[in-house]
């Protein structure tokens, strides 16, 4: 990719305050196709949808990243690794950070949630079921979401990670649920509760869960 065009492309990104250091790590990801987890770089190879499924089905530990329809993946050396705290702040996640958040970061149904929310993830006792292969095929993954046009997922982590660096659905808001009225905290609980159990109305009927049964 042409250094102009990719400057155009990430235009849309959110950035850190740290001078040059968001574009420079995704430059890396995105042109050269290498990637920086736990202090070491590691080169990305592309992959096709059944490849990577067939991936998540075993058990070793990869990073996959979603460069717009394309897949690349590597495989990582143990489960343990994650992204530092520095890594995280250069490639900042579009549906939250400090101080913003997606208005679709819920498990609503669309227009107003996201399946990105609302898929489960891949863990360990979904790999070791009889119906993993079904389990993984309903599991979050980010080749399934066509709205993900940057993306990086880890799988068969024991701390697995998504980070969404461009979403054509991303609508930023300043107000963090943390930050809203109770009133409307109250509605999305009720609205997340109901995926579980359509007879809840509102937040009190949660109590009957932590309720001892007699």
């Amino acid at each position: 990719m042409h250094k102009n065009s990719f400057e155009n492309e990430c235009t849309h990104f959110q950035r850190t305050k740290e001078k040059g250091g968001y574009s420079k790590m995704l430059e890396r990801l995105m042109v050269d196709k290498i990637v920086t987890v736990g202090g070491k770089e590691y080169k990305l190879r592309k992959v096709t949808k059944q490849e990577l499924f067939n991936l998540r089905l075993g058990k070793e530990p990869g990073l996959v990243f979603k460069y717009d329809k394309e897949l690349w993946f590597t495989e990582l050396p143990n489960s343990n690794i994650r992204f530092r705290e520095t890594e995280r702040k250069k490639l900042q996640h579009l549906c939250s950070s400090d101080y913003e958040c997606c208005s679709r970061l819920s498990a609503l149904p669309d227009p107003e949630g996201c399946a990105c929310v609302r898929d489960e993830s891949f863990t360990a006792h979904r790999r070791n079921s009889k119906h993993r292969v079904h389990l993984c095929n309903i599991s979050l993954r980010i080749e399934k979401y066509d709205f993900l046009v940057y993306a990086i997922e880890t799988f068969n982590m024991k701390e697995d990670c998504l980070k969404v660096l461009s979403c054509k659905n991303c609508c930023r808001s300043r107000v963090k649920p943390s930050q809203m009225d109770i009133e409307e905290r109250e509605k999305k609980i009720v609205a997340l509760a109901q995926h579980l159990d359509p007879y809840v109305e509102k937040v009190s009927d949660l109590k009957r869960f932590n309720e001892p049964q007699v």
